[in-house]
């Protein structure tokens, strides 16, 4: 009698354990979450990703994995994205995406009342004008692989205070990967967690997400043809552990290259002299006009490789501000200083007239 119950224990435990394991695999954990502690769960994510790569590869590609093999191997598809990739391409891959990034910015909106297919064709996205992630993430992939960079990523992300995921592209580029995710700037990983958590809340009012894991998928060429293969799950732990802090000389730089931006631009002389103007009554000014400018979260999206890009999206923002738009084209000196506030970046224009 005692064999017999130690068998049938046996056989409901293991049956427990198999529906616990594919429920973390494929569903989150969301039907044992109402029932088993979460500590018990804790010790079946790593188990659970495991068992659902193995039975993906028995039962096919998922989901992510098919469409984007299917639209990037329409050569219909990928002419539409062609001419798109002659005309933003840049002198490496981190300045093409940006380019990309920025293009998306200002040519497309996002879909907030659609949830599916999760890939339009890229001709549709690009008639419409407007997509959800998936059809940002394929736009993206598409416009590069044309320029003829491979490999390429992309990321498949669940939060764990929100049921609904995301997807966007990924670079890799010096041996760290980049996030290209429908507009600039390009952001490492750690920066890119914190746009979710705490940026969204603090500079749109947006509610936070916090990133729980990822899975990242390599998408790359193959003779005439597109393949996409998932590589690996990042954890939160995983996304912080890649993150470049903006240094003094970072801010020197970065103010000298945005002064002569700015120069440049505008055809305005550099005028050092600017900055003390207040306690100065030699100048050869009629008035000298001082703007503020507050770069939301800089300090964290600075990367020297893209510094350049980073000058151009503030001349880009300019636009928007007409008074300081009109300021900077009758004004005859100018000079300007930066520094950094927390995460944002702060930087004053002194504009002689």
């Amino acid at each position: 009698m005692s064999s017999r119950l130690i068998k049938l224990t046996s056989i409901i435990l293991t049956a427990f354990l198999v529906s616990v394991t594919l429920d973390v695999a494929f569903n989150n954990g969301e039907l044992s979450k109402r029932y088993i502690p979460e500590l018990f769960l804790e010790r079946f994510e790593g188990v659970g990703e495991k068992v659902g790569e193995k039975l993906w590869g028995l039962v096919g590609k998922d989901p992510i994995e098919d469409e984007l093999e299917r639209h990037l191997n329409s050569r219909e598809e990928l002419s539409a994205a062609a001419p798109l990739a002659i005309r933003l391409k840049g002198k490496d891959l981190l300045e093409s995406a940006w380019n990309v990034v920025t293009w998306e910015d200002e040519h497309m909106t996002y879909d907030g009342t659609r949830i599916d297919p999760l890939m339009k064709p890229i001709p549709e996205i690009l008639k419409e004008g407007k997509g959800i992630c998936g059809d940002y993430t394929l736009l993206t992939l598409a416009i590069l692989l044309d320029m003829n960079y491979s490999p390429l990523y992309a990321l498949a992300i669940t939060f764990n205070d929100s049921d609904t995921g995301h997807l966007t592209a990924v670079l890799e580029y010096g041996g760290k990967f980049y996030v290209a995710d429908q507009h600039p700037p390009i952001m490492d990983l750690a920066s890119y967690y914190r746009h979710w958590a705490i940026y969204r809340f603090e500079y749109a009012n947006e509610t936070p997400r916090h990133i729980q894991r990822a899975v990242l998928y390599k998408v790359f060429r193959r003779g005439s043809s597109v393949k996409v293969e998932k590589v690996r799950g990042l954890s939160a732990e995983d996304f912080l552990s890649e993150d470049y802090n903006m240094t003094g000389a970072d801010v020197q730089k970065f103010s000298s290259d945005l002064l002569h931006a700015f120069s440049s631009e505008y055809n305005i002389p550099v005028d050092a002299r600017l900055e003390r103007a207040r306690e100065r009554d030699d100048l050869p000014y009629d008035a000298v006009e001082i703007f503020v400018l507050r770069l939301p979260g800089y300090a964290d999206y600075y990367l020297p490789e893209t510094e350049m890009e980073l000058v151009g999206e503030v001349l880009r923002s300019v636009r928007d501000n007409r008074k300081l738009e009109m300021a900077l084209q009758h004004s005859s000196g100018i000079w300007l200083s930066a520094s950094i506030d927390g995460n944002d970046i702060t930087v004053t224009l002194y504009l002689g007239r």
